[in-house]
C-alpha cells in the first residue's frame, strides 16, 4: 500500500545576515509588509498579534495592521507594559496571524520574523510566512499571487534570497554555504548571488528576468519525482555567489 504524504505546507521564506536596526526601524519594515500584503489579497486584509495563551484567543483577536506602537511593542518584547524590554543585541521578532477570527492554524497565515541581528553568533535574520492549507484558502496557492509578494518582501526587507516552498522538502543542498534552498518560486538578491541562464523546466517571473524571481514550472515540488529532482540538479548548476 502506498504511503501516505502529509499534505505540503507551503511557506514564503528569506534570510539575510547580520544588519543593525532599531525596533522603530523594524516596525515600519513589518507595517510596510502587512500593508503591501492586504492590497495583494483579501485572506491578508487584517494581521492581528499572535496568541500565547488560552486565555488571549478567549480576549479575541488584537489587530496590529496600521499600529505602528503596537507593532513596535511586539518586537520590543514589551507584550507586558510593565515588563522588560528583550535585550537588543538578540535582534528582535515577532509572530502574528491572518485569516478567519474563529479560525486556527490550518486555516490562517502565520507570519514571523526575526530581525536586527548585529553579529553571525546570534544566526540568521529571517522572515516566513506559512499559508493555510490549500482547501482553507486555494488562491494563495496562486503562483501569480506568491511572485508578487516575495518581489514585495524584496523591496521591504532585502533579503538575501526568498523562497516559496515546503519547509520540510528540500529537492536539493543549497548552491553553497548559507545558501538558498530552492523552491517553487524563488528570489535571488543580486548582491548574494545570481542565475546566469535558467535551465530546462524554469521560467523567470518576466521576460527581462529584472525581478530576479524564477519559478519551477512543474508547480509545487514533488522529491519522489525524479524528474523534479533532476531539474532541481540543475538550477544549482547554474547558480552562482557573488
Amino acid at each position: 500500500m502506498p504511503r501516505a504524504h502529509p499534505p505540503a505546507v507551503l511557506t514564503i521564506h528569506g534570510a539575510w545576515g547580520p544588519r543593525p536596526c532599531e525596533a522603530r526601524d523594524a516596525a515600519r519594515l513589518v507595517a510596510s509588509t502587512f500593508a503591501r500584503l492586504a492590497n495583494l489579497s483579501p485572506e491578508w486584509r487584517k494581521w492581528n498579534r499572535a496568541y500565547r495563551a488560552i486565555e488571549d484567543r478567549d480576549k479575541g483577536p488584537v489587530e496590529l495592521s496600521g499600529n505602528l506602537d503596537r507593532i513596535r511593542a511586539e518586537l520590543s518584547g514589551r507584550h507586558d507594559p510593565d515588563g522588560p524590554e528583550r535585550d537588543p543585541d538578540l535582534g528582535r521578532s515577532m509572530m502574528a496571524w491572518a485569516g478567519p477570527d474563529g479560525g486556527g492554524l490550518a486555516e490562517w497565515s502565520m507570519f514571523h520574523v526575526s530581525c536586527c541581528k548585529r553579529t553571525f553568533e546570534a544566526g540568521p535574520n529571517v522572515l516566513s510566512i506559512d499559508l493555510p492549507r490549500s482547501e482553507s484558502a486555494p488562491s494563495l496557492r496562486n503562483p501569480r499571487l506568491l511572485s508578487a509578494a516575495i518581489a514585495s518582501l524584496a523591496r521591504i526587507w532585502d533579503p538575501d534570497w526568498i523562497t516559496a516552498r515546503d519547509l520540510l522538502v528540500p529537492m536539493v543542498d543549497p548552491p553553497w554555504i548559507n545558501g538558498p534552498v530552492w523552491g517553487w518560486i524563488n528570489y535571488l538578491n543580486p548582491m548574494s548571488g545570481r542565475v546566469a541562464s535558467l535551465p530546462d523546466g524554469w521560467r523567470w517571473l518576466d521576460a527581462s528576468d529584472s525581478t530576479g524571481i524564477f519559478i519551477f514550472e512543474g508547480g509545487l515540488p514533488d522529491p519522489e519525482d525524479e524528474h523534479h529532482k533532476h531539474y532541481f540538479s540543475l538550477i544549482n548548476e547554474c547558480a552562482t555567489r557573488t
